[in-house]
């Protein structure tokens, strides 16, 4: 019997082990539905190794999970129809059309869209007037985009995405990040794996950094990146400026032309202002300063690492 669908992911203790190495150690995650999850971590982490075991491609050792409310080896029959997923390279019958492809595909997941639907699905990942050439004709960014759709074929509640933006141009990624977006406002959630951290920062509301199988960070994207007691002032002239802050002992870095951000307690700000005014600065803005995800990223990878 299902438990509560709370959460559209639910992992309690998973593990995989290969020989002596452990891939994925003890995982314990809890992903809310309608989000777009991210989920991190350098080459051989175990992201994709925690992919596979959740949609039944790989064994687990030890540990369970629950995916919508649904027990991952024991109700694998209720979680298929409702989840959709693109795990590394996607792979198809090289002979047949994209559009027959994609009706093997709605086939297996027990749908049977028509013709105009297939032809939508392809059109809303970038394929249209495609679907009619053999797949063997795709590049790398058509074959991917055809993973998409097969992913979206039977209107999935959730979707797995392992490096969806694989060989995809510029263009193709943005499309891809809108894709995303739009189907998380309509309620579908996203678990995405992707080394690409800006585009994981564009589009993802929470994530967790797994390292050497563990589970290093997780938390909402906004919360993690903030910075406290940072701000960013804009002010004139910007050299008068720097030289009254250094001699108060404040630790600052040039931003951009015109700014400074500087280490100060919020509650300090106010004086801080008006020691700048004081001194014949003038102070133009000022804004609360946040991390980048690649910050934030190197830093928890980095103290993993450290002995």
């Amino acid at each position: 019997m299902a438990v509560t669908e709370s959460s559209a992911v639910r992992i309690a203790g998973l593990t995989r082990r290969y020989g002596s190495r452990v891939a994925v150690d003890a995982l314990d995650l809890e992903v809310p539905r309608g989000v777009i999850f991210g989920f991190l971590g350098p080459n051989g982490a175990g992201k994709t190794t925690t992919i596979r075991m959740l949609l039944g491609l790989s064994r687990a050792d030890a540990g369970e999970a629950w995916i919508l409310g649904h027990h991952f080896q024991r109700e694998r029959a209720a979680i298929c129809p409702r989840v959709g997923a693109i795990v590394e390279t996607p792979t198809f019958h090289t002979e047949l059309t994209g559009i027959d492809n994609l009706r093997v595909v709605a086939w297996t997941s027990g749908v049977s869209p028509g013709r105009t639907a297939l032809k939508a699905v392809l059109e809303r990942v970038g394929l249209q007037g495609r679907g009619e050439e053999p797949v063997k004709g795709y590049s790398l960014g058509m074959r991917q985009r055809l993973g998409l759709a097969a992913a979206l074929v039977h209107r999935p509640e959730m979707l797995f995405l392992d490096e969806p933006t694989n060989g995809l141009d510029p263009a193709g990624t943005i499309e891809v990040r809108r894709l995303l977006t739009e189907l998380a406002e309509g309620g579908t959630t996203i678990f995405l794996s992707s080394h690409i951290l800006h585009e994981v920062e564009a589009v993802c509301s929470e994530l967790a950094i797994l390292h050497q199988g563990r589970l290093r960070l997780r938390g909402e994207l906004t919360e993690l990146l903030r910075q406290e007691d940072c701000f960013r002032l804009r002010v004139s002239p910007r050299d008068r400026a720097q030289a009254l802050l250094v001699e108060q002992g404040l630790t600052l870095r040039l931003a951009g032309e015109d700014s400074l951000d500087v280490e100060v307690a919020e509650a300090d700000v106010p004086a801080l202002v008006r020691s700048l005014c004081g001194a014949g600065v003038d102070v133009y803005r000022i804004t609360e300063v946040g991390g980048t995800l690649e910050d934030l990223f190197m830093q928890w990878t980095r103290e993993a690492e450290a002995p």
